[in-house]
Order: structure tokens, then sequence, then C-alpha cells
């Protein structure tokens, strides 16, 4: 493991075999290609609080998403400890396109609630038949929610006397993700994937992506791989989903440059 331009990464090689690792996000249940992050939030007075917050999908995510907003206090008994709802101008269908987002979320803590400290949590789900939720990668909490800060109340006599607003610290394992899709130089491959590269001195190259992969780019320094080629061609070997695309591929001065969707279990390389 070591950090390259203020990423951390995984490398590792032998004498045919190359793995790289530049931390991007990845399909799983666990986690998904989007992100979210809280850029502002403010007590307004009167138990009013606004927070503005982005969501950006790396790739396009699932049509027919919707967003929700849960405030949770630890005396409520509900699910989650959910205890009042917030709202939200954003509409999670969106992220079926691939761009950044922002919106603003409204929550109003009302004076005949309890008094004390409030979280907000915010997120995506899918309202269909077995619905689910969408995990991003940035400050997440239980239940695949984002974290969205701190709701400090203070109530006296039934009336609203005083609050503030804290924001939340992101979790260690969440920073170190390349949700930027940042190129990281490994030396012999720069890439803003996670692969691994069997490169032998003879015949043809086999690149794996790993597990959950999404869309990548990549550029093989070939003499420091120990080939050279006039010609290169690049196809994809098992697709894994029936949307899985063909890569791009360009051998220019020495160097193959490749995007390919993360869609297939293996792409060949050819060098001639």
């Amino acid at each position: 493991i070591v950090e390259i331009d203020g990423q951390r990464a995984a490398f590792a090689r032998t004498d045919d075999v190359l793995f790289v690792d530049a931390r991007p996000p990845y399909h799983s249940g666990r986690l998904r290609p989007a992100s979210t992050r809280v850029l502002k939030g403010e007590y307004l007075g009167d138990g009013k609080f606004r927070v503005r917050v982005e969501w950006r999908a790396i790739e396009p995510l699932e049509e027919g998403l919707k967003s929700f907003v849960h405030v949770v206090h630890k005396k409520s008994d509900h699910g989650e400890r959910i205890i009042h709802h917030g709202d939200i101008d954003f509409d999670g269908a969106a992220m079926a396109k691939a761009g950044t987002y922002e919106a603003t979320i409204d929550v109003t803590i009302p004076p005949d609630s309890f008094g004390g400290e409030y979280t907000l949590r915010y997120g995506l789900y899918n309202p269909g038949k077995g619905g689910y939720r969408v995990t991003p990668a940035g400050n997440i909490g239980h239940g695949g929610r984002a974290r969205g800060g701190k709701l400090k109340v203070d109530i006296a006599g039934g009336k609203i006397t005083g609050g503030g607003y804290m924001p939340e610290g992101e979790w260690d394992h969440l920073t170190d993700l390349n949700t930027e899709l940042a190129m990281v130089d490994f030396g012999p491959v720069a890439t803003n994937g996670a692969f691994r590269l069997l490169h032998p001195i003879e015949g043809e190259w086999l690149l794996l992506p790993l597990p959950g992969s999404i869309g990548f780019e990549a550029r093989l320094d070939l003499a420091k791989l120990g080939r050279t080629a006039s010609r290169a061609t690049v196809s994809r070997i098992d697709p894994l989903i029936q949307t899985a695309a063909e890569p791009v591929a360009e051998l220019k001065n020495g160097v193959l440059g490749l995007k390919a969707d993360g869609g297939s279990f293996a792409y060949r390389i050819v060098l001639e």
C-alpha cells in the first residue's frame, strides 16, 4: 500500500504479473459508483436547519430512485431511531445520468419534540418491489444513509430557545476512495482503476479488473513492461453484463491507452 500524489493506492509486481489499485469506487451491495457530501450546514433559528449537499453520479445509476431525509434522536422508539423527516429539493431520478448535482435539505424541529442533539441522515432508495437503498461513497453511516450533520436544539417552556449545526467527521476507510477517478501513476502503468495485468515477454496479455469494477482508463508503458509493438488490439473476454462494451484502445509512442467499462471478466491485449 502506497500514497501517490496524495491518493492511497495498492501496488504489487512479480516478473510477469502487475497488480494496481487506484482505489476507485466499485459496484457492490455495499458501495455504488456515486458519492455525496455536505457542502454547508446552518441553523436558521426557531428550530429550522438548512443543509446544502452534493450528489455525484460517477456512472449512471438505475432509473426511478427517490430521495429521503431522516432526523434521528436516541430517544425515538421508531425504526432506526427516526423521529422526524426533512425535505430535499432533489429528484433522485436525476442520478440516472452521470453528473454532479446540488440540493438543499430543510429540517424543522418542533417545540414539542425533545431538546438536545439530533442527527441528520439522507440518501437514495428504490421504491419498487423489493426496494433497497443506494449506498454511495462519502460519509456513510448505518443502513447506507449519508451523515448530514448534528442538529442541536434547546427547548424550554415549550419553546425553541436556541440551536446550532455541527458537521460530522468522515470515516477514514471512505476518505481513501478515489471518488474523483484521478489517474494514479504506478510507473509502468497509470490508471484510475484496479486490475491485474498478466504481461509475459511473449504472447498475448491479459488484463483482469477486480470484481465490481466500474469504468476505468489505463495507460501501459510497453517498454517498462518489457515489450515493444507497432500495433495493439484490445478485446473483451466473457462479458458480465448484457451492455458490456468493447474497450477503446490506442497505441501511441510506445504507450497503450485504453478505456473500458469494467463490464467484462477480462480484456485480451494482442501486441504485434
